[in-house]
């Protein structure tokens, strides 16, 4: 396990290489998240070797590529109120390490790439 509820096999590149160059820090987030939400995350994607990434056109220079994003879901809401609770948190101060926040038809994607300037990147795919 990499975390308390997270493993290397949910978190590695899904072509078979078997890299799993995930930071602890977005490991932390996950749990938070978790957390948060009060039921089990699954992991659509974390970590993609750049192989990979092209192959599934992934933009180049991902954060997936350097272990600091994950595409995540739950069952118990639905994807907006997801979101919601995720932006909700990092807005009340409960998700700081938070760099960027997008939503997508069934995940949402998470990153702990922070800009210079702190903001918080969002948008919806």
């Amino acid at each position: 396990m990499l975390s308390e509820h997270f493993s290397r096999t949910e978190l590695a590149c899904r072509c078979g290489c078997d890299r799993c160059d995930i930071k602890p820090k977005l490991l932390s987030l996950l749990e938070k998240i978790r957390s948060l939400v009060g039921t089990p995350i699954f992991i659509n994607s974390g970590y993609r070797c750049p192989t990979h990434n092209k192959r599934i056109g992934g933009v180049p220079n991902s954060w997936h590529t350097q272990g600091v994003a994950a595409d995540i879901r739950q069952a118990k809401y639905s994807n907006n109120v997801f979101h919601s609770k995720v932006l909700r948190a990092y807005k009340d101060g409960k998700l700081s390490e938070l760099g960027g926040l997008g939503l997508y038809n069934g995940r949402i994607h998470v990153d702990v790439h922070k800009p210079k300037d702190g903001h918080l990147r969002q948008w919806r795919g």
